[in-house]
């Protein structure tokens, strides 16, 4: 299923995950937050991704995340919130960043205000 890409208040790129994940999807995705990237001149980048809404994550999804990740970190400093994603996939997230050396900033959090108050520069869980 498709993924919903928008820019929010402050130029926050806002990415609402919905149904099971294949690879096309996160192509889809990527291509949509690189042009909305573009097209705003956004220079830093933040990203809200909710998770809320996901279903199965396939292996080519997996993949193609790992692939977008190592491709914005290149871009360089980049903030993600991270909402709604269990504590198993949030951990092998947070090990694949690591493993990667990145740069950019990851954070994962229980509800949306949270995450958007963090991007923001509130820091509601330093």
């Amino acid at each position: 299923m498709a993924d919903k890409v928008e820019i929010i208040e402050g130029g926050i790129l806002h990415i609402i995950v919905e149904g099971e994940q294949t690879g096309e999807d996160v192509a889809f995705a990527s291509a949509e937050s690189d042009r909305l990237l573009q097209e705003n001149d956004i220079k830093e980048i933040r990203y809200l991704v909710d998770f809320s809404e996901a279903g199965r994550i396939d292996p080519s999804a997996r993949q193609a995340l790992k692939d977008r990740l190592k491709n914005v970190e290149q871009r360089g400093k980049v903030k993600y919130a991270i909402v709604g994603l269990s504590k198993t996939l949030a951990n092998l997230i947070s090990l694949y960043v690591r493993a990667i050396h990145a740069e950019s900033e990851y954070r994962f959090f229980k509800t949306k205000d949270e995450a958007l108050a963090w991007l923001v520069g509130m820091n509601p869980n330093p």
